[in-house]
């Protein structure tokens, strides 16, 4: 009998260790693993802490130059247990950028975010990036299937990128109007065409844009029937260095992008 009693308060004693154990599993503060963590973070910082590791929220994203106002997450502790860390997100700061998607985080070193949507302006975008002198007005939708950054703050993108009002100026003031980017992967590159959805200009381009920093852009570009033709074709020729052929203007740059220096 008393070792039917003892046999019996040991399975429940296992019981409510185990149930005590997958209470804290689920309950795991927010900011113990972001400070366990905080190292294999780095240069990511996160502010004003809340929530579990599976639902909560921070105050600030600093990812160097960026600086977000809010960050979201939904994690389900089944994948985790699985292996294979996967969750929902959303950031944003105001209405300068906003972005909501699933994360992977199967690779800590490297995560991924899929199914990714949302938006910005170029000015943010702009100021992101080292010694940028253009001044460039419009707004940006994105809607990338994967996305994803190397060690060298380098981008693996696979989406696509509508941008529309796209205004240059000044010292100009030229109305480029709607334009759509299809990124792609190839090795060490990444692939983007550049095509016109609403615009003065009929655009059929590529750039090519590889992890060393070097670019190359080429394609070519023809101003569309209109009032402002011969403004256009002169902002190509005084201010782009374009010159026509045919009445089309030929695109063939190459270069280094300071920012992946």
């Amino acid at each position: 009998m008393m070792g039917y009693l003892l046999s019996r308060w040991w399975f429940y004693g296992i019981i409510a260790a185990v149930s005590f154990l997958l209470f804290l599993f689920a309950n795991l503060p927010a900011t113990f693993v972001y400070e366990t963590l905080r190292g294999r973070l780095a240069p990511l910082q996160l502010g004003d802490i809340s929530g579990t590791l599976w639902s909560g929220r921070a105050s600030q994203l600093v990812y160097p130059p960026v600086r977000l106002e809010s960050l979201r997450w939904e994690v389900n502790p089944r994948d985790v247990v699985r292996g294979k860390p996967a969750g929902l997100f959303y950031v944003g700061n105001s209405k300068q950028f906003r972005l909501r998607g699933r994360l992977d985080a199967s690779d800590w070193s490297r995560p991924r975010l899929q199914q990714v949507n949302g938006d910005t302006n170029i000015p943010f975008l702009a100021n992101l990036f080292k010694d940028f002198s253009f001044q460039i007005k419009g707004e940006v939708e994105f809607a990338f299937d994967d996305f994803a950054m190397r060690a060298n703050n380098f981008p693996e993108i696979t989406g696509r990128v509508d941008v529309t009002g796209l205004e240059f100026g000044p010292p100009w003031k030229v109305y480029l109007g709607d334009i759509r980017l299809n990124a792609g992967m190839e090795g060490d590159m990444i692939l983007v065409k550049v095509n016109d959805t609403r615009s003065p200009l009929a655009i059929n381009m590529a750039l090519n844009l590889w992890e060393t920093g070097r670019y190359r852009l080429k394609g070519v570009i023809e101003v569309q029937a209109g009032d402002n033709k011969a403004a256009m074709e002169e902002f190509l020729r005084q201010s782009m260095g374009l010159v026509p052929d045919n009445g089309r203007f030929p695109l063939n740059f190459a270069g280094t992008v300071p920012y992946f220096r």
